[in-house]
């Protein structure tokens, strides 16, 4: 495991792009606060084990379940092949732990390698913020029961991971936008979430859920072929010329 973990800091080393660096305040002050995100998405992994434990062996008698919910019918069919409710969420666990340790290990890596450049420390925040939502097992309401500051933290950590995601492929290579036009899709794009996470019963958040499947994969579009087209046309311009 080691073996692996030097060969991709290796790799990393070599292989990431040279990017915009920041002058000597600002990096100081933007390390600090990755290792304080860093940390709070590690505070949440921890705390939401239990929960996520107790969610994961709940059956779901419901039309639509969440992902890894037991039904049942996936009991009965548990019971066929011996295996218990709970041997089965304590799999489920142990899954999504490895999962959010692999989003960790790699923005640690690239931190570790590359914080110096703004491209690569925004990727590395993305990467360990993102994974703490994305294998997370267990209900927002569930950790919100216990105190708000619960569900303010998950959703100061969705926001940052879910708008880091999409900002990435708005910023790819160098952590500029180009053209310049896609930085107002960015910041209408940074506004929705900001609605959806931290005022989800507001009627305009209500909505944005209900049209999620029309607007979010626009978005993503527009900050996958941007650039792509920006490139092209350019590349096309200079052989012209």
């Amino acid at each position: 495991m080691n073996h692996l973990f030097v060969a991709a800091s290796s790799a990393l080393r070599r292989k990431l792009p040279e990017g915009p660096r920041m002058p000597g305040y600002w990096l100081l002050l933007a390390r600090g606060a990755w290792i304080v995100v860093a940390g709070l998405s590690v505070v949440y992994c921890l705390a939401n084990i239990p929960g996520a434990y107790a969610r994961v062996q709940t059956i779901c008698t419901q039309r639509m379940c969440p992902l890894f919910a037991l039904t049942p019918s996936s009991v009965k069919e548990l019971q066929v092949l011996g295996i218990s409710v709970g041997f089965f969420a304590a799999y489920c666990i142990t899954i999504a732990i490895v999962s959010a340790l692999v989003w960790f290990a790699v923005g640690a890596v690239i931190f570790w390698h590359k914080s110096d450049d703004r491209m690569a420390l925004f990727v590395a925040l993305a990467l360990v913020t993102f994974g703490a939502v994305v294998t997370s097992l267990s209900s927002p309401d569930t950790l919100a029961a216990r105190h708000p500051l619960w569900w303010l933290l998950l959703s100061f950590l969705t926001f940052l991971g879910e708008t880091s995601i999409f900002l990435f492929f708005y910023l790819f290579p160098d952590g500029r936008f180009i053209p310049r036009w896609t930085m107002l899709p960015a910041l209408v794009l940074i506004v929705l979430f900001g609605c959806l996470f931290f005022f989800p019963s507001l009627p305009f958040s209500t909505w944005l859920i209900s049209s999620k499947t029309v607007w979010f994969p626009g978005f993503l579009m527009l900050g996958l072929f941007a650039p792509t087209n920006c490139a092209t046309s350019c590349l096309t311009s200079s052989e012209q010329g």
